[in-house]
């Protein structure tokens, strides 16, 4: 009972941190977008295209909203697993994003089978030889980080 405590505790932590990570990226995201030159309806206006149909444009498109406004609307309506509607080819997003999910899942599994062989086979390496090149090469950065704070222990403008 007294393990499961002492565990939840930290789990809880990585939770609250994941979750205002995952908000910190939806925010600036969006804040990202915003700031862009510009708006959508002036980007994909074409050549004939009269001012009366780009305002039309910017209005179905809610850009007259406040940006907050704009930002909660679209955090609602992720929750919701809705991930709106394609600017560019007026389809909605969530199959697009199925279609590519499997290319990137591949290309993960991939990635995967090359990696994990050379890391563990390097891991085996140090492990087996220890002091040899490849413990030695590892144990590289680890050492930087204890130097490191060795000196900023003793370093006055950190005490």
């Amino acid at each position: 009972m007294a393990g499961s405590r002492a565990l939840a505790r930290p789990l809880a932590g990585r939770l609250f941190q994941s979750l205002v990570t995952l908000w910190l990226v939806t925010v600036l995201f969006f804040l990202i977008t915003e700031l862009a030159p510009g708006d959508f309806a002036i980007a994909t206006a074409t050549q004939g295209m009269s001012s009366a149909e780009i305002e039309s444009t910017r209005f179905r498109l809610g850009l007259y909203d406040s940006v907050p406004e704009r930002y909660f609307r679209w955090i609602a309506a992720l929750m919701q697993g809705d991930l709106g509607m394609s600017w560019w080819s007026d389809l909605p997003v969530a199959p697009l994003v199925g279609e590519r999910l499997w290319h990137s899942a591949w290309l993960f599994a991939w990635a995967s089978l090359i990696t994990v062989p050379i890391a563990l086979g390097l891991a085996l390496g140090a492990v087996i030889r220890r002091g040899g090149l490849f413990d030695r090469g590892t144990s590289i950065r680890s050492e930087e980080r204890r130097v490191g704070r060795e000196c900023r222990s003793r370093w006055p403008p950190y005490h």
